[in-house]
């Protein structure tokens, strides 16, 4: 028989953050914000004084030797200009077309790369190289291309008069070059009596212009009147074309991955997730800690077993396994039903249904009639479903008249 014990009590924590906690990380998210605009202003206005340690001819950069007032003048003046951050392999596979820009690339590309744009150049694109050519590096790809290069003592703000046979020297006069180098081949562009300094070649469809003068449209130089002739022949020259111009990042160390996560902590929004990351954290510490004392639930305890019932039975029933819950259902059963009446288990279905008989004063034969079906129930290795209805509806009614006959001390046990 099961009893009631005394409820066991369940120790659990407030479950509640008052008001205050929120706005303390609605303004610690603001607070951080903030620091990071203001710190990224401070940090730009402070570069623009600080010389810089490494010249960096890129788009990205706002210093001296970048090229950001270069790439913002070809985009007010409506030239269709991107930046290229993907392998060289890609310019084949996704059938890129235009005109690819290499200022001072920091990594030349490789033999089967430079193969790579040479095709591309040949199928009726444009390639623009700036560089000092004083690497092996850089002399090779142009070695390729049919030009070469030499040495020369570095000479600054030269002034080279452009070769009038080409329309992109409308009103461009002259440039004013520092090169420490001479390129051998190709059409001269603009030249001085030491040399070619800037050199043109056709390369099957395309063309492709090299100059050993990579700080030519440098940002140092944009605000200089002196410097305009440079300016306007670069722009002559990307106006005429292939479009869209690409300008190489990916040789200054730049990719253009398809990780959101990279592209998200990139500049100042990578260092606001960074500063949520870490109040993130600081919330979820505090969110385990205790704010009060401990509080005791009562739980109440379940007197039935119905819910473990139930689920036996729905298992059972999923399995089609019916002769195993009947033999889980009659052989306790019948033990205690011939131990009631005093007979032992071995005995006969006939000798039991006699006894019950004699103890009840009911009818013998419906008894007998169904420990034999239960008997070969037993027996039987696939139980119908409605068998089983039957044997447990016969199998609940001999037990409620046992228990009726106990109560009443007929049979043993009273």
């Amino acid at each position: 028989m099961n009893s009631v014990s005394e409820s066991p009590k369940q120790i659990v924590l407030p479950g509640r953050y008052g008001r205050h906690h929120l706005w303390w990380l609605v303004g610690l998210l603001a607070l951080s914000v903030l620091a990071v605009i203001v710190g990224d202003k401070f940090k730009q206005s402070l570069g623009q004084w600080l010389p810089e340690t490494l010249p960096n001819p890129s788009t990205y950069n706002e210093k001296q030797s970048g090229y950001s007032g270069f790439y913002e003048l070809a985009e007010k003046i409506h030239i269709p200009v991107k930046r290229w951050q993907k392998p060289y392999r890609m310019i084949d596979q996704d059938k890129v077309r235009g005109t690819l820009v290499m200022i001072a690339p920091w990594e030349m590309p490789t033999t089967g790369e430079s193969d790579l744009l040479l095709r591309w150049l040949e199928d009726g694109n444009d390639l623009v190289l700036m560089d000092d050519l004083s690497m092996h590096s850089s002399r090779k790809l142009i070695g390729e291309l049919g030009l070469s290069a030499h040495s020369f003592k570095i000479q600054h703000d030269l002034t080279a008069p452009v070769e009038r046979v080409f329309p992109e020297s409308a009103m461009v006069p002259d440039l004013k070059i520092t090169s420490e180098a001479r390129i051998d081949g190709g059409n001269p562009v603009a030249s001085n009596k030491w040399g070619t300094l800037i050199s043109e070649l056709k390369v099957g469809k395309g063309r492709c212009l090299v100059a050993s003068t990579p700080d030519m449209c440098a940002n140092e130089n944009l605000a200089d009147p002196a410097y305009k002739g440079n300016f306007q022949f670069l722009i002559n020259w990307l106006s005429t074309s292939h479009q869209p111009i690409y300008f190489d990042e990916k040789c200054h160390g730049y990719s253009s991955g398809n990780n959101v996560f990279f592209f998200l902590l990139r500049g100042p929004v990578g260092f606001v997730i960074l500063q949520l990351l870490i109040l993130l954290a600081v919330a979820l510490w505090s969110l385990n800690q205790r704010f009060g004392p401990l509080v005791p639930v009562p739980v109440s305890r379940k007197i039935s077993n119905l819910e473990f019932i139930n689920g036996l039975a729905t298992s059972y029933q999923k399995a089609r396994a019916r002769d195993t819950a009947w033999a889980m259902i009659y052989q306790p059963f019948k033990g205690r039903l011939c131990k009631l009446l005093g007979v032992a288990p071995h005995e006969s279905p006939e000798q039991l249904a006699q006894a019950w008989a004699e103890a009840s004063g009911q009818n013998r034969t419906k008894c007998e009639e169904f420990l034999r079906k239960a008997q070969a129930a037993m027996e039987k290795r696939h139980l119908d479903e409605k068998e089983l209805v039957e044997l447990v509806a016969a199998c609940d009614e001999l037990s409620a008249g046992s228990r009726e006959l106990q109560a009443h001390g007929k049979i043993l046990g009273a």
